[in-house]
Parts: structure tokens; C-alpha cells; sequence
């Protein structure tokens, strides 16, 4: 499998830090932000999971857009519905693909490649 760089963006700590854990015991460099503004234009990503929803109601649709248009695959993690307009207008943006929580790791290995 290669190695891959995975941006990781979710304000729920656990989470987070389980993701961080799980995809570097896989091999990969993984960066990880609490908050799609935190996330600095310089990050570069093949992978970036993001947490769809924030507890400022921040909108993570630039962010997508932004990671979307520099080749980045990114993938919503959410517990929305699939017709949830804020994750259509994230999906518009450019986001690929959507985790539904709860997941498993077979399925975030699968979405990371």
C-alpha cells in the first residue's frame, strides 16, 4: 500500500486522535487540525478526512473547495443524512466521498487507499 499524506480535520478530539494513531501505525504522515480554520495554505494533502460540522458553525466548504482545487481527495466524515444541505454544499465544493459515522477503520483505510 502506499504511503500517503492525510490531513485530518474534526473538532472531536477522540476522534481525532484516534484517526492520527490509526493512520500513522498504517504508515502514513498525518497532520491534524481541531478546526478547518486552523488548517494553513501551505498543508499539503493526497487524503483529507474533515469533519463536516463544527460547534462555531463554521463552514468547512471553503476548505474543501480549497484542498478539492490543489488535487486533494477529501472525504466528509459526518453523521448527517446524505441530502443534509451542508454536506451538498461541502460536496458541490468538491469534497469525493462521505464516511458516515460511526465508521470503522477497514472503512477509513479504504477511503485513505
Amino acid at each position: 500500500m502506499p504511503h500517503r499524506h492525510v490531513l485530518i480535520v474534526d473538532d472531536d478530539a477522540e476522534i481525532r486522535d484516534y484517526l492520527v494513531l490509526a493512520l500513522r501505525a498504517l504508515g502514513h504522515a498525518v497532520r491534524a487540525f481541531a478546526h478547518p480554520d486552523a488548517v494553513d495554505a501551505e498543508v499539503v494533502a493526497d487524503v483529507a478526512l474533515v469533519d463536516l460540522l463544527v460547534p462555531d458553525g463554521a463552514s468547512v466548504v471553503p476548505l474543501v473547495a480549497r484542498l478539492a482545487a490543489a488535487g486533494c481527495r477529501v472525504v466528509l466524515i459526518t453523521g448527517l443524512s446524505l441530502d443534509a444541505p451542508p454536506l451538498q454544499a461541502a460536496l458541490a465544493a468538491g469534497a469525493q466521498r462521505v464516511l458516515q459515522k460511526p465508521f470503522t477503520l477497514d472503512a477509513v483505510r479504504a477511503e485513505v487507499g
